[in-house]
């Protein structure tokens, strides 16, 4: 029994010993497999971060590229904010509309992180670079360009930022020294987007008012970029057209793109670019540019519930050649997104952010969608800006070119217009002016338009008006044929065809449109004449033409009621057209007649400097000395326009020079009124009457004086001018040059010894004048000749109670240098002392107090002038009485 057991242990101790033999063995696997896990893994470690030689080749080129684009980067307030942000944020994305220098913003920012902080800046294309190429515990900036899509947001690259973004927000979360900078389109951004990428972006709006380029930063970018010579034609109107100013900048500097202002203004070709990938990589957006593009104006509400634009999103998804049909929703909503860069918003209602951007966006449309902009574009732009292609006048890059496989569609859309009474968009267009676009609309037109129904516009316009007013002769030809009683039609002013034929001097078609002279003398609503209106625009061809017809038919010596009954005559010698006024005259007009003011022609000549004009009327034996109603002549009415060869001219042929208006005028008053020195020698010399007077008394010295004209005022004194003469009012030339300050005037007067004491009817002398106007100089030369320094006037005011009032310190030293009764009363009983009192004047109230001014004189309101300074809260003039009564 104890043998049995004893080999029983045996067997066990060997199974034992044969199992921990295995589980060694076993044990020395999983070890050996342990290390070479290990080694992998170590080996998996060295590779991370290590850049294969073409990306690091890629890398370094975009990094080249992007430090000379730095050398002219202009460091603004964004970039300082950008920069701020990227030093307390792992994540920042910057995001602006296009061409605002986002990626500059970010390369600098990141340049900025290399040079004060040592790190490597890490361009990447895709966020899985960002897993790949990480190094732990270095400093690393990663930045991707247009990190969602450029053009529009791209479903691959959202997939991909889905997959990667938890690893990246680990690797961020985990490494300090990581940072990553991506940038953005506004178009494109959108916030639920990035939140699904489960990352903490900060974003840096380039485009919020705190941000957004100042006009000075804008001009700094330009002065940045450009020589100086081009900086003189960028205003600060074209620096703030376009948002991507900074990507017109880069690209002038860098390209032959033309002349600064034509680039600057008409960028054709860079947004023409844009488009063009719009349409590769965005249809949608490329569709609701087109739309806007077209329709000018879209109102979100009527755009999206109203039917009448399908048809034109239907047209443009055919001629583009895309398959699915956008939502109108879904059109607003890329507007929206492509507000401040080509679109703005206002009241729910979409635009173009100026009218230049929208001309260049259709022309980008119409490359591919031609028959959508000529059905569905408004008359005007059709008018401005397409063109035929053979027609070679001068075309800006935006004018739309049709070529020969488009003329019929375009001529289709401009008959269309003329049957809704667009005649001026029509006709009015550049084209018409050559012959070649004229044929080929006249050929549309004849064999198409055989019948049609051409109806008048809003203002009553048929197309006849409008051709016979531009001239073209085979238009007018052509629908006179067509319909001959547009003749006589008239538009909302009352004008025929002939009348404005007739104003523009289009002879051939005037002569079209006359019918044995029954409608020469049409009145419009103003009761004008064809006839007139060739007279009154020169057009003396027309107006010859006119004369000829048989019977009399041009009323020569007809008077227009509505241009104050003047008749042809006047109104060629008003605006002096000579040859017209010597055919006229030729054909007998009257050439005395009057108008309603009495005006002969000669007077309205005369009164406008017509000199050829006035000396063919006194060939004409035109009557020199006709009066108008009020009794002016010709030679008056030359003197008040200063017309020194006219007024020789009605001399010679004798006007009177002494004729008195209505109101007691002459022509030597109104030569100094005038200041006309050689033509006031002239009436000297002639024997003009001096003194004479005007119905209020005044002489021409009272006018020279007023005006202050030395010389005159010399002349009519050596001429034995009353230097007296008093008007009605009993106002000197004295006063007149006093109260006028004319210092130089009073001197010529006072060595003429005039009365200085003579009173006007308010008792006032020249030297109160002078000193209400504080005019010191005059007031010492008038003290300097005999005056009686207490005159006083009406009011019992003197000439030191004017100077208080009217606050003139030097006047008032003046006067008591003179020693006048300083505390004389006037009728109210107030002394100079009160005046200045009332005025809160302390520096005359010290200097008055100063030559024992009385301060307790009170006047007839009981109120000395301490009283008044109180009454009136001038405190520092009461303090200063009170003193002088202590």
């Amino acid at each position: 029994m104890k043998r049995k057991h004893t080999e029983v242990d045996e067997k066990i101790a060997s199974l034992v010993a044969i199992e921990k033999s295995n589980f060694e063995k076993k044990v020395e696997a999983i070890d050996s497999e342990k290390q070479k896990l290990k080694g992998k893994i170590s080996k998996l470690e060295d590779d991370i971060g290590k850049v294969p030689n073409h990306v690091l080749e890629l890398q370094e080129e975009t990094l080249t590229y992007w430090y000379n684009v730095l050398a002219k980067f202009v460091v603004t307030k964004a970039a300082q904010y950008a920069y701020q942000r990227i030093q307390t944020e792992k994540l920042v994305l910057i995001k602006g509309p296009t061409g605002t220098g986002k990626s500059a913003c970010a390369y600098h920012v990141a340049l900025r992180l290399k040079n004060e902080y040592g790190y490597t800046i890490m361009p990447a294309r895709q966020p899985s670079d960002i897993t790949q190429y990480y190094k732990a515990g270095t400093n690393q900036v990663f930045i991707i360009d247009d990190c969602i899509g450029k053009y529009d947001l791209e479903e691959s690259e959202v997939v991909t930022w889905e997959k990667e973004g938890p690893l990246i927000h680990k690797i961020l979360s985990n490494n300090g020294q990581t940072k990553v900078i991506l940038t953005c389109r506004k178009s494109i951004w959108h916030p639920n987007v990035f939140d699904r990428f489960g990352l903490q972006v900060f974003v840096c709006d380039l485009n919020t008012d705190e941000l957004r380029l100042t006009l000075s930063e804008k001009r700094t970018i330009c002065e940045s970029y450009l020589e100086k010579s081009d900086m003189k034609v960028i205003t600060d109107e074209i620096i703030n057209m376009y948002s991507f100013l900074p990507s017109l900048c880069s690209i002038f500097s860098s390209k032959d793109v033309g002349t600064v202002e034509n680039f600057f203004t008409l960028p054709v070709q860079l947004i023409e670019e844009e488009i063009d990938k719009y349409k590769m990589k965005s249809p949608v957006r490329y569709i609701s540019l087109g739309v806007l593009a077209i329709e000018q104006k879209i109102h979100t509400k009527s755009f999206v519930d109203i039917s009448r634009t399908d048809e034109l999103i239907n047209n443009l998804l055919r001629e583009s050649g895309f398959k699915i049909l956008p939502s109108k929703r879904l059109i607003v909503s890329q507007l929206e997104a492509l507000t401040d860069t080509y679109v703005k918003v206002d009241n729910d209602c979409f635009e173009f952010i100026h009218e230049t951007m929208q001309a260049i966006v259709l022309y980008c449309i119409a490359k591919i969608c031609i028959n959508s902009v000529l059905n569905y574009s408004k008359s005007d732009v059709i008018k401005n800006q397409v063109r035929l292609a053979c027609v070679k006048d001068e075309q800006t890059i935006s004018k739309i070119q049709i070529t020969t496989e488009h003329e019929e569609a375009y001529f289709s859309r401009l008959a269309r217009d003329l049957r809704e009474g667009q005649f001026v968009d029509v006709f009015g267009n550049t084209q018409s002016a050559f012959p070649i676009f004229r044929q080929k609309l006249l050929e549309y037109l004849k064999n198409n338009g055989k019948g049609r129904n051409w109806k008048t516009n809003s203002d009553g316009l048929t197309v006849l008006h409008v051709v016979s007013s531009l001239g073209y002769e085979d238009f007018v030809s052509y629908f006179i044929k067509l319909d001959a009683g547009m003749i006589n039609k008239t538009d909302a002013k009352g004008n025929t065809s002939l009348h404005l034929a007739s104003i523009n001097g289009h002879l051939g078609i005037v002569k079209l449109l006359v019918e044995d002279g029954r409608n020469v003398h049409i009145l419009n609503t103003d009761q004008l004449s064809p006839f007139f209106y060739a007279c009154e625009n020169n057009i003396t061809a027309v107006v010859k033409y006119l004369i000829s017809l048989p019977n009399d038919v041009a009323k020569i010596n007809e008077k227009y009621m509505t241009r104050e009954h003047k008749s042809v005559l006047h109104i060629t010698c008003l605006k002096g057209y000579t040859k017209l006024t010597k055919l006229l005259l030729n054909q007998n007009a009257t050439v005395d007649v009057q108008d309603k003011g009495g005006l002969t022609p000669l007077h309205l000549a005369c009164l406008k400097g017509q000199f050829e004009t006035s000396s063919l009327l006194l060939k004409a034996r035109a009557n020199v000395n006709a009066l108008d109603k009020l009794e002016r002549t010709p030679v008056y009415y030359a003197c008040t326009g200063d017309y020194k060869n006219i007024v020789e001219l009605l001399i010679e042929n004798k006007a009177n020079i002494n004729k008195s208006s209505l109101n007691g005028s002459t022509p030597l008053h109104a030569v100094c009124e005038k200041e006309s020195i050689d033509i006031m020698q002239i009436l000297l010399k002639k024997g003009s009457k001096v003194d004479a007077q005007e119905k209020s008394g005044e002489t021409p010295l009272h006018l020279a004086c007023r005006n202050g004209n030395e010389h005159i005022v010399k002349l009519l004194i050596d001429k034995n001018a009353s230097i007296n003469a008093k008007a009605k009012d009993k106002m000197r030339p004295f006063h007149e040059a006093c109260r006028h300050g004319h210092r130089n005037v009073v001197g010529i007067l006072l060595d003429n010894e005039v009365n200085t004491e003579k009173q006007n009817v308010q008792g006032w002398t020249g030297l109160f004048f002078s000193c209400a106007n504080g005019n010191s100089d005059i007031v010492k030369m008038i003290l300097s000749r005999k005056t009686d320094i207490n005159r006083t006037d009406k009011d019992g005011l003197t000439a030191l109670h004017v100077a208080c009032m009217n606050n003139h310190k030097d006047v008032v030293i003046k006067l008591l240098e003179k020693k006048p009764n300083i505390n004389v009363k006037d009728v109210h009983g107030e002394t100079p002392l009160y005046k200045a009192c009332v005025n809160g004047n302390i520096k005359i109230v010290k200097i008055l107090l100063s030559k024992c001014a009385k301060d307790k004189i009170s006047g007839t309101s009981g109120l000395s002038p301490v009283d008044i300074a109180t009454k009136k809260g001038f405190s520092d003039i009461v303090a200063l009485l009170n003193n002088v009564k202590n």
